[in-house]
């Protein structure tokens, strides 16, 4: 059988003679016992069922110390959770099996709140404490509290969730649109019971996925694989669009309450953080989630007495919590929500309150870390104060807002700004990745191109891009003699997920210093020269009680925001009029590119902000708001010539500035996203 994977060919593109097209009978209840399973005795000899009796191999998919099953043996936590595999060369004649199929339950109580919840339903607890909060919070001036809801993000991505598998000779070809290729292929090896020896994971093209694309590809190929392994044919399985939208990695939900102590000038001097987060059925992904989301819970803020507690919370719903930033997003939307209360109510300026109150060198974190670098928030701030005209407007709208009582039907749409600050890491924080080692392989040829090999998956392009500049301007060898070997794992070195910035912080960091090596060797030793070079990662944090121990995934990338709406009062519809980004994100490499990831991000956040799953997460329904000028700077003030992330920026500044700006225009303080008309409405009638 030939086999060969061309550009530009998606997973539902691929097909050989003979394919099996996978689906899944999926549980129809949202926590339960299996009681029978009962398949139809006349079903065609061409129709493969397979069930968690049938893997040959573990029933599990492992994230970092978590696990799931990959079928359901005997109980199910979720709707939708997958029970059964059918596989036949024709897709109808599945569906119309799958309806005849009964699956009896014995149903038990749903968990399905973050707020009443029991002690079984705590799957991972954190608590950071500095300084003496109980007494700091006794003699604060002033105490404001505030509660902060972030609801699901819905992960949805251009090309669908899917896998194709097919044996070539002995080896277990599979075809899988994911940002961890190794993942995939450890996954499918534990689930078959062979040896990794025996699977080749490649990557076909694949649009940006926000982190959804991180470990849930391990499961679908793990399905796709057994229907192979069992009947030695080529598989494929590609997710509905109702499936990829009700059961793949959403955002988590988050509620944290704020407790905040202030002195007489309106500076925190003491804040209590509670968080709870629900990551669904299983906490794939629970504990680096939960570090961080309690880290940017504190925000950008210097504040010396301090207490955060977190905790994930299991419920009945489909796994959660991959999703950009991992956590940053909602703990930032939390705290910039928080202070822009504070600084309303202490009467100060919500710039002057930011400027005097940013972390800066020779403070601490809220791990307790020293701050040992210059802090450019306070230029960041400045800058995105004056490109927006921000001071000028947010005075003009106060003193309209003042003027008016409450909302009234007005031909002039009512406007606000609002203004938020973030910062964003790169790779993992916590435990899970401790002793791992990955490279980068280069090839210099005698006909003097040039072979990167690397298992990172360059989703849009762009990151490919800049590994081949890298390697070309040390080496002086044009882009046109430069080869990307296509990710995936066959005789390429494991780079890791290609996630949190890795492609640019940690990637290009290799193929730079491998590059230097074969520049040394270039012309004292023969040709072909091919050289590796490795990256130990750095100790992971460490929890203790009451004990945070480890730096803040460094280098840090910084931006300032500022978001600008018109309110109507009529219909209570939001428009945004402008959104302005000042970032530090180090060397810019492809500043097109950059501008373009950046404002792709921007129309996400707006996404997450404005849209919700409704009705038991069966009907979805959006706002996406319509598509606003953005206004970008780079700047950076240091000499730092190493290059930071910046996809997680906007998703942790966009949402705070525009519940900000939304809370001044309508006059009433918006605490969780998603907002919507009929949000604004029970604020209305509420008072």
């Amino acid at each position: 059988m030939t086999f060969s994977i061309s550009e530009g060919m998606f997973v539902e593109d691929f097909f050989e003679d003979g394919m099996l097209h996978v689906i899944t009978l999926r549980s129809t209840v949202k926590r339960g016992k299996i009681v029978s399973v009962k398949i139809p005795e006349e079903i065609p000899e061409s129709v493969t069922v397979l069930g968690a009796k049938d893997i040959p191999g573990n029933n599990s998919i492992e994230v970092f110390g978590r696990t799931m099953p990959v079928l359901a043996s005997d109980f199910v936590r979720y709707t939708g959770e997958p029970v059964l595999l059918l596989a036949g060369p024709v897709e109808k004649t599945l569906h119309e099996i799958i309806d005849n199929i009964e699956v009896s339950y014995e149903e038990e109580t749903p968990w399905t709140s973050i707020k009443n919840y029991s002690k079984e339903q705590v799957a991972e607890e954190r608590i950071i404490v500095k300084g003496n909060p109980e007494q700091a919070m006794v003699d604060a001036f002033q105490i404001i509290e505030g509660e902060y809801t972030t609801d699901t993000q819905v992960n949805r991505t251009i090309d669908p969730h899917g896998a194709f598998t097919l044996y070539h000779g002995k080896i277990l070809k599979v075809i899988s649109p994911t940002q961890w290729p190794f993942h995939v292929k450890s996954t499918v090896a534990g689930v078959l019971g062979i040896s990794p020896r025996s699977i080749s994971v490649h990557v076909p093209e694949m649009s940006p996925s926000l982190e959804g694309k991180l470990w849930y590809p391990s499961l679908l190929a793990a399905h796709a694989a057994l229907i192979s392994y069992k009947t030695g044919k080529p598989a494929k399985i590609i997710l509905r669009y109702e499936e990829n939208i009700l059961f793949t990695p959403s955002g988590a939900s988050v509620y944290i309450s704020n407790k905040t102590g202030i002195n007489k000038e309106g500076n925190p001097v003491v804040m209590d953080i509670s968080i709870t987060a629900d990551t669904g059925a299983y906490p794939i992904l629970a504990r680096e989630l939960l570090d961080r989301v309690c880290i940017a819970s504190a925000g950008v803020y210097a504040c010396k007495n301090m207490r955060v507690q977190g905790k994930i919370i299991l419920t009945n719903t489909p796994p959660a919590g991959s999703y950009s930033g991992l956590g940053l997003a909602q703990g930032f939307f939390s705290i910039e929500t928080h202070t822009s209360r504070i600084s309303e109510l202490s009467q100060i300026d919500t710039y002057n309150w930011k400027r005097a109150n940013i972390i800066r060198k020779g403070r601490h974190t809220v791990t307790g870390d020293p701050v040992v670098t210059e802090v450019p928030l306070e230029e960041l701030l400045s800058r995105v104060v004056v490109n927006s005209d921000f001071q000028r407007k947010r005075a003009a709208y106060e003193l309209l807002r003042k003027r008016r009582n409450g909302i009234e039907e007005s031909p002039i749409p009512y406007r606000g700004i609002g203004l938020a600050t973030a910062f964003q890491g790169n790779s993992f924080i916590g435990k899970g990745e401790e002793g791992a080692t990955y490279s980068v392989r280069l090839r210099l040829d005698k006909d003097g191109s040039l072979t990167i090999f690397n298992s990172g998956v360059s989703e849009d392009g762009k990151a490919a891009a800049i590994w081949k500049n890298t390697a070309g301007e040390i080496l002086g060898i044009k882009n046109e003699n430069i080869k990307l070997e296509i990710a995936g794992t066959e005789g390429i070195p494991n780079t890791g997920p290609s996630t949190l910035s890795r492609n640019i912080t940690i990637i290009r960091k290799l193929i730079e210093r491998c590059s230097q090596a074969v520049k040394k060797q270039r012309f004292r030793h023969p040709l072909p020269i091919e050289l590796s070079r490795n990256i130990h990662l750095p100790r992971p944090i460490e929890w203790k009680p009451g004990i945070f121990n480890g730096k803040i995934f460094p280098p840090l990338s910084w931006v300032a925001t500022v978001v600008e709406v018109e309110f109507n009062a009529t219909t209570l519809e939001v428009e945004v009029r402008g959104i302005w980004l000042c970032i530090d994100a180090g060397k810019i490499l492809d500043q097109k590119s950059a501008r373009k990831r950046i404002e792709a991000e921007v129309l996400y956040a707006l996404e997450w902000a404005s849209s919700a799953l409704e009705a038991d997460d069966i009907l979805y329904s959006e706002k996406i708001l319509s598509v606003p000028p953005i206004y970008i700077e780079f700047f950076s003030k240091s000499k730092r010539n190493q290059p930071g992330g910046i996809e997680e920026l906007a998703m942790s500044s966009v949402p705070s500035a525009l519940i900000s700006a939304i809370s001044q225009a309508t006059g009433y303080f918006l605490d969780s996203i998603p907002f919507s008309p009929q949000s604004i409405q029970r604020l209305m009638e509420e008072q």
